[in-house]
């Protein structure tokens, strides 16, 4: 049996934090929520809300670390994806291509 959590980070597209660039902060959507029970199946945060035990969705952070790594994965997979882009090096972007997996189309 899996321990119950004391919290939850939910995210929370309708939340807007700005920063001094008036952009706004993917970080600051995550709200902490605090668990207060469950279910066989479940468990239910203080305002009601039931997180499934099985599968919690992408939208549910267990920890600060977790919701860390995707905001870095959103602040920086549309970066790099266009710094590949204007890869000119042969052995770089074969190097690139080797790591995500990449299998090239065989004729």
């Amino acid at each position: 049996m899996i321990d119950r959590p004391k919290h939850v980070w939910i995210f929370d597209m309708n939340r807007r934090v700005y920063d001094e660039d008036r952009k706004i902060v993917w970080r600051k959507h995550w709200v902490k929520h605090e668990i207060v029970d469950e279910t066989s199946r479940s468990w239910i945060t203080a305002w009601g809300k039931k997180i499934s035990k099985k599968a919690p969705g992408p939208h549910i952070c267990f920890n600060e670390e977790e919701i860390d790594k995707m905001a870095w994965v959103h602040d920086n997979s549309y970066k790099i994806s266009l710094d590949i882009r204007r890869l000119a090096d042969h052995e770089i972007l074969k190097a690139v291509a080797i790591l995500i997996g990449y299998k090239e189309n065989e004729k």
